[in-house]
């Protein structure tokens, strides 16, 4: 858990910002730069788990997942500059610091508690979702198959006559096949609609970032969520 630190106000979290993207001594004349103490890699306020590759307080800022991560006082910084240090460090001192284990145990501890509110969601939402509507009812599919059984004999009658010169009588039949094979389609595509209405009214959470959307999202709907920077936060997270 990273440590508590000392209240800091809107000034102290932009002169933390400018620290880590131009330098501590950014405002100290050249000559007296050495003088000047710069953080180290121990100290309270750098942001331990971006060293190590992934940091929650970076991946999901400005997510709604970020009222999970533990409170703290102050702004951690992420110090480019210690990032390459950290980088260049054997494994073995890095393991002396042990801030990979810290950060994996972390990271799990966040994963776990996304999964535990994912499964409570996906509980609440199969509760309250209606039941998946079928294709067609069963009185509809029905109507369906009767209809493509007339409609097949009529053709047949049709052939019949247009093969014995009934010109009149092959085209009568001809129509009302045509007549019922629109009836069938009428069927189809009002029980396709009903099936469209009933998925867009469930909702599904999703198993990586928590996300809720629509069931019937299209590909794009999905491709967006996604590219999102939940989505993106949780699954560098769980891929640790």
């Amino acid at each position: 858990m990273p440590p508590k630190f000392r209240n800091v106000g809107a000034y102290d979290a932009v002169r933390a910002m400018m620290d880590s993207l131009m330098g501590e001594d950014r405002d100290v004349p050249p000559d007296q730069r050495d003088s000047v103490k710069r953080r180290e890699l121990g100290d309270d306020d750098v942001d331990r788990f971006y060293l190590c590759g992934c940091s929650p307080y970076v991946v999901l800022a400005q997510t709604k997942s970020e009222s999970m991560l533990p409170r703290v006082d102050a702004l951690l910084v992420q110090d480019e500059r210690l990032k390459a240090e950290w980088d260049a460090l054997p494994q073995g001192e890095k393991d002396r610091y042990g801030f990979e284990h810290e950060t994996l145990n972390f990271l799990q501890d966040m994963v776990d508690e996304m999964d535990r509110r994912i499964a409570a969601t996906k509980a609440r939402l199969d509760a309250s979702n209606e039941p998946a509507e079928p294709d067609m009812t069963p009185e509809v599919a029905q109507q369906v198959q009767a209809l493509k059984d007339q409609i097949l004999e009529l053709q047949v009658k049709a052939e019949l006559a247009g093969e014995q010169g009934e010109v009149e009588a092959s085209v009568a039949l001809s129509a009302q096949a045509d007549a019922l094979g629109a009836r069938k389609a009428e069927l189809q595509e009002a029980a396709e609609v009903r099936r469209a209405q009933s998925a867009a009214r469930r909702q599904v959470v999703c198993a990586v970032s928590g996300l809720i959307y629509a069931a019937n999202d299209s590909d794009a709907r999905i491709a967006e969520l996604q590219s999102g920077r939940q989505y993106r936060g949780w699954k560098a997270m769980r891929e640790r």
